[in-house]
């Protein structure tokens, strides 16, 4: 018709492609940690749905940074906690927060028998409640644990010789992702002169103190870390009580020191945690030795394997 334009007819599909480039462009700027979140509240439910006993319950889930909020009802007190430790074992869950209602069979979701009309509370058992860990900080949820450890330390330098020792040891935080890691491996090795030589011309002992960070993954009463520390080595020697002057050490300097290790933690109870614990101490103090009958000043590498298992106290 005169004054009318006339539409293409490939405009319909124009504009349809340029629709779906627009819904593509959305999709692409998703936040990756709602997705994760998302993925992990399937999986939560899921787990939870496969259960013979928790299935048959109404529990709404909500994942928000890999903690998981729960809601709903159960059947009795024993299955809240039930609920809980099998969302804690469910893949990108760091924690759970169950508030549920605890429902007997038989009894509406209002606290009232059916066909009673409308729903009366009928007491504390019909009025969500915040689950409580039973033995908290039992879980590992304690900030500050110290204790002491039985250390086996393997030098690689052939002129120290692998001993056992006691020495510290600290845990610091409890929960799982990125956090400060303590280093306080404490250990001693004996000096041996000329190869071969029976006996230690010295007993060096080495006190490190470092700090650095940490990586712990945590399911339910164990957690494993992964951990880089550094700082310095405050050294000394412990001389015998026969010193032989043609070859003996006279005097240690402090040295830097770094280790990286991996340990593992299992929480007895609420205050009571073990400690099993690997790494790679590197240190190489320079030291004043007679060697010979002559003054020599040289650095010994005291680089070591370090394999303790000791106990800690969870101060707060």
């Amino acid at each position: 018709m005169p004054g009318m334009t006339r539409v293409p007819a490939a405009a319909p599909a124009l504009a349809l492609l340029v629709l779906l480039a627009g819904l593509g462009g959305c999709s692409a700027t998703i936040n990756p940690a709602l997705r994760q979140d998302a993925q992990t509240a399937a999986r939560v439910k899921t787990a939870l749905v496969n259960d013979p006993a928790l299935g048959i319950h109404p529990i709404q889930v909500r994942v928000t940074n890999g903690l998981a909020e729960l809601t709903g009802q159960v059947a009795h007190d024993g299955q809240i906690a039930q609920v809980v430790a099998l969302v804690r074992q469910v893949t990108g869950v760091t924690d759970v927060r169950a508030t549920l209602r605890v429902v007997p069979p038989g009894e509406a979701p209002g606290g009232a028998d059916p066909g009673d009309g409308p729903a009366q509370p009928r007491g504390a058992a019909s009025e969500p409640r915040q689950y409580e860990e039973p033995i908290a900080p039992a879980m590992g949820h304690g900030l500050l644990a110290v204790g002491a450890s039985l250390r086996l330390t393997q030098p690689g330098d052939q002129g120290l010789g692998s001993r056992v020792t006691v020495g510290p040891s600290v845990r610091l935080g409890s929960g799982t992702g990125v956090g400060l890691a303590i280093g306080l491996g404490w250990m001693g090795t004996d000096l041996y002169g000329a190869p071969g030589a029976s006996a230690p011309v010295a007993h060096l002992r080495i006190r490190p103190v470092m700090a650095g960070l940490g990586y712990t993954v945590r399911r339910n009463r164990m957690s494993a870390s992964l951990s880089l520390v550094g700082g310095i080595a405050l050294n000394s020697l412990k001389l015998p009580d026969r010193i032989d002057l043609a070859e003996t050490a006279l005097t240690v300097r402090h040295s830097l020191a770094w280790r990286p290790g991996f340990s593992l933690w299992i929480d007895v109870d609420d205050r009571v945690a073990l400690n099993l614990f690997t790494g790679y101490l590197v240190t190489r103090p320079r030291m004043t030795l007679v060697e010979a009958g002559e003054i020599v000043d040289r650095r010994v590498r005291a680089d070591s394997l370090v394999v303790s298992a000791g106990v800690a106290y969870k101060v707060f």
